[in-house]
């Protein structure tokens, strides 16, 4: 029993499916990918028990198979067929032979009735939203969520859906980005918070149609799962469970002093402060004054830099300081040539917004000693 599949599109979905497959599990069939072939459709499907990733190509067969292969060496294998236009799989009971051209691999299989599927949402409602829509609302968020913290809601985005618009939250304590989108069609209200791994799985998926910004996503949620529909993927992950910070309390109630600068300038300056920040604290400093922005950072080498960036100011003069990586990384997601920051104080954190932009992401950046 064998099927002859077109390569490029083989190593395409394999890329987008062993991505979500962890090195190291406790469960040897988790290190596979479930291979099944029913009513000419190809799936690909891949799992950490947490989030799932399915691909689907069609195929000229009537057979029907289902076994299960070492993920990451089937994807090595595949790849290295990249000159081939067609790649030829053979299924036996426990093992399936790989060829193109002169070159043969075997891999060994594992029952496919060991992977356990996570099933899809139970009820689903499913909502619609452009596929460049979904990924500018999690570029512009998802850098701020947090890495591995013991607060395990902090890991993750906040998604609050209301009526047709979609709400991204993300934070680690010590920034906060959030980001709204309009969906294609009313959404029923709810509220989530997915998983760092499945947001960044979905932005790898999504970089597939940045030629088809106007392509449709599917997606639907209940109390335990999440579900998106990209294209010939399917997404499900399961939700973080805990209450999601009141992040709109983090917004300070008055900004009196307002910034106003350009967006590369600055970005290029906060870059050369970074050469000589503090490696671990990150530090760099800004003195505020009427048109003119100075930036500071020093190390404990005793190695220091200043630079200039000229600006409109409005405000006291005062000097506050913030991690530069933060700064950077957001003013690489906005894009406007000219950027709002917005100030209380020294000891409060500070709004940055796009310039005169209505419906601008908004960055909270909470200040540090420098």
């Amino acid at each position: 029993m064998f099927i002859t599949v077109k390569t490029q599109e083989l190593a395409d979905n394999l890329r987008n499916t062993v991505s979500v497959i962890e090195s190291r599990q406790g469960m040897p069939v988790l290190s596979n990918v479930l291979l099944s072939i029913e009513g000419g459709q190809l799936k690909l499907t891949g799992s950490d028990l947490d989030v799932e990733v399915t691909s689907t190509q069609a195929i000229e067969t009537s057979e029907t198979i289902k076994t299960t292969l070492n993920g990451r060496k089937l994807f090595d294998i595949i790849k290295s067929f990249e000159t081939s236009e067609e790649v030829k799989l053979t299924f036996e009971e426990n093992k399936t032979t790989i060829s193109s051209g002169r070159s043969r691999f075997v891999l060994t299989a594992i029952n496919p009735e060991e992977f356990p599927l996570m099933g899809e949402v139970p009820d689903p409602k499913i909502n619609q939203i452009e596929s460049q829509k979904l990924h500018d609302l999690f570029a512009q968020t998802s850098f701020s969520m947090a890495t591995q913290d013991a607060r395990q809601y902090l890991n993750g985005l906040y998604l609050q859906a209301n009526e047709n618009k979609l709400t991204a939250v993300a934070t680690d304590g010590h920034r906060l980005a959030v980001a709204d989108e309009t969906t294609n069609s009313p959404i029923e209200g709810y509220s989530a918070i997915i998983p760092r791994k499945c947001i960044l799985e979905i932005k790898r998926i999504l970089m597939n149609f940045k030629d088809n910004k106007e392509k449709l996503i599917d997606f639907s949620c209940n109390n335990k799962k999440i579900f998106f529909k990209i294209g010939p993927y399917t997404v499900i992950s399961k939700l973080i469970e805990g209450n999601y910070p009141e992040y709109k309390k983090v917004f300070p109630e008055k900004l009196p002093n307002k910034l106003t600068v350009d967006r590369k300038e600055l970005k290029t300056s906060l870059q050369k402060m970074a050469i000589l920040s503090n490696e671990q604290y990150r530090g760099v400093k800004l003195i505020l004054n009427k048109n003119e922005l100075k930036l500071a950072a020093h190390n404990p080498a005793q190695e220091e830099g200043e630079d200039l960036v000229s600006c409109e100011y409005t405000g006291d003069q005062f000097e506050v300081g913030f991690n530069v990586s933060y700064l950077v990384e957001v003013l690489e997601t906005l894009t406007t040539d000219k950027i709002n920051i917005n100030f209380n104080n020294s000891d409060t954190g500070c709004l940055i917004t796009n310039n005169n932009t209505e419906g601008s992401p908004q960055y909270i950046i909470m200040p540090m000693r420098v």
